[in-house]
């Protein structure tokens, strides 16, 4: 059982003047690759985002990757690092030893990316959509999962939303959407 996505590219929606001038290039407007989470991979986001609630949730992925297919496999939260209502900060020589590690531990498995939560703030509802700064972060060749998430007060059963190529779903009093960016 794999739960599917499509990697969109917030590139394409977004106005140029907002697009770093670095950032335009193909690697970010090619077609869109179709993204297969794991049930590990999918509980693990979840779960770490519930966790995190009202603040940001931030872990990486691993899995492999086709031209067509990222197959995500894992996701790990990060232990460390810095987290607020609004962001999160792992330090860089964190980032780059945990990547090593990974490769060591089981090299058929790589690091494809990471994901990160957008927490409701008050009464202030957090969409999927990747921030500017988001946006800054983001290197070609890797994907991208935000996971807008919300209080609600009616259960919604997880489902793939082929119109906005996002899976959404509750789980207790959060409702969750999880949306993939290459």
């Amino acid at each position: 059982y794999f739960c599917s996505l499509r990697c969109q590219s917030e590139f394409q929606k977004a106005p140029e003047k907002y697009i770093p001038e670095h950032k335009r290039t193909p690697a970010f407007t090619e077609i869109p690759k179709k993204v297969l989470l794991s049930p590990w991979a999918f509980t693990g986001v979840v779960l770490s985002v519930a966790e995190m609630f009202k603040k940001e949730a931030i872990g990486y992925l691993l899995g492999n990757c086709t031209d067509s297919i990222v197959n995500v496999e894992c996701a790990i939260p990060f232990q460390t690092g810095k987290r607020g209502y609004i962001y999160s900060v792992v330090s860089l020589r964190r980032l780059e030893w945990v990547r090593d590690l990974t490769e060591r531990i089981h090299p058929v498995i790589h690091w494809i990316g990471d994901y990160h939560s957008h927490p409701q703030h008050g009464n202030v509802l957090r969409l999927h959509f990747p921030s500017l700064l988001d946006v800054e972060d983001m290197e070609p060749g890797y994907l991208y999962l935000v996971v807008s998430v919300n209080e609600v007060t009616i259960c919604e059963e997880w489902k793939t939303n082929r119109n906005r190529h996002t899976l959404s779903g509750t789980l207790g009093k959060l409702r969750m959407e999880i949306a993939g960016y290459c």
